[in-house]
């Protein structure tokens, strides 16, 4: 069966089908990030919408390189189990039954968790948010709700995070408990091209940068998880 790896990977703003306005975070307009949290977790709660599993709903150039990680780590004989971490329903696996939402962390973004906050503060708003969300039972099809969770239930896997620096700043914490929760620091290993320091998790950042893109092509929206996909198809070589 080979050797298993837990990967986890973000939410993408594309989607097969749009979302009804309810669900587009930028409609939420509770000041605090507790009172928002909540009032979209009701929505979410209540959607009255179809819904579908998140590896059917996510699509577009992002996605399409998450779905070749299996065929891509066949070869050298690893099994990567995929995570996605996603601002608007907190952890969740590609067999999560979701509805269309458009949330993200990505602070520029009219539907962007931390919308009104300032720089200071924003990236303690990402958190509040994240361990909002994580605390939901969340969508059905879940049971792991957190990485520290994951870590706990798998100690000595190999825990790959590739994600943006938006999106590490909202789980820095949850990254924290999933260090200590492992077997081993060398087991948590975080993809972020051109991030070169992250506080008490530096050591476990990948050296990366936009260099790599003139060889692994794509957009640089894509290039943390094409970093991943080469990580896969060269593991085994040597052994």
């Amino acid at each position: 069966m080979g050797k298993t790896i837990n990967v986890v990977v973000t939410c993408t703003s594309r989607k097969t089908r749009d979302p009804l306005a309810r669900f587009r975070l930028g409609n939420v307009r509770d000041k605090t990030i507790e009172n928002r949290a909540v009032n979209w977790i009701d929505r979410l709660r209540t959607n009255g919408n179809s819904q579908t599993t998140a590896s059917e709903l996510y699509c577009g150039e992002y996605w399409s390189v998450v779905r070749s990680l299996p065929s891509a780590a066949r070869d050298s004989g690893v099994r990567p189990s995929i995570w996605i971490c996603s601002a608007g329903y907190g952890l969740i696996s590609p067999q999560s039954q979701i509805c269309s939402y458009s949330a993200t962390f990505s602070r520029y973004e009219s539907d962007s968790v931390t919308r009104g906050f300032d720089a200071d503060a924003r990236r303690v708003a990402a958190q509040r948010w994240w361990r909002s969300i994580s605390g939901w039972s969340g969508p059905s099809g879940n049971e792991v709700r957190s990485l520290t969770a994951i870590a706990r239930r798998y100690p000595n896997v190999p825990l790959l995070v590739v994600a943006s620096p938006d999106y590490l700043q909202a789980i820095e914490e949850d990254l924290t408990g999933a260090a200590v929760a492992l077997s081993r620091p060398g087991l948590l290993l975080i993809v972020s091209a051109g991030m070169r320091t992250f506080g008490k998790l530096t050591e476990h950042l990948l050296p990366c940068d936009a260099r790599l893109q003139s060889c692994l092509g794509g957009t640089r929206g894509t290039l943390n998880i094409r970093i991943a996909r080469r990580l896969f198809q060269y593991m085994g070589r040597g052994q």
